[in-house]
């Protein structure tokens, strides 16, 4: 585990285009609290490089059966990170409202920076 961590921590640093999607099939509480040291981190940032985050509402059905409780905490942390990011004013961090606009976003991003490295 400690390996996925030190890999996830060298692409945060170092990638131009960062994906954070916080989807419905599991409760995300470490990808929810990791948004705002990745914010953070963008916020001040003057280089070409970008965050792209979706975050699904609420966990699957079958986490919500699975257990109520852990559930019902993840869509509270789910409504609170969506509202923080709503007052984030950084052309560098986009809230995308589907997992299709987060793949078409990351396309057009990647396009500039190519012809940005080529000009």
């Amino acid at each position: 585990m400690q390996d996925c961590a030190d890999m996830e921590a060298w692409h945060l640093k170092h990638d131009c285009i960062i994906l954070f999607p916080v989807k419905g099939e599991a409760y995300g509480f470490g990808s929810l609290a990791e948004v705002g040291f990745v914010i953070r981190t963008e916020i001040d940032n003057t280089d070409f490089r970008f965050v792209l985050m979706f975050i699904e509402p609420a966990v699957s059905a079958e986490l919500v059966d699975h257990c109520p409780g852990q559930a019902d905490g993840s869509r509270r942390a789910r409504q609170l990170v969506l509202a923080r990011l709503s007052q984030v004013d950084s052309p560098n961090v986009l809230v995308v409202a589907s997992m299709d606009e987060m793949l078409a976003k990351n396309i057009t991003l990647t396009t500039l920076q190519k012809s940005r490295a080529t000009a």
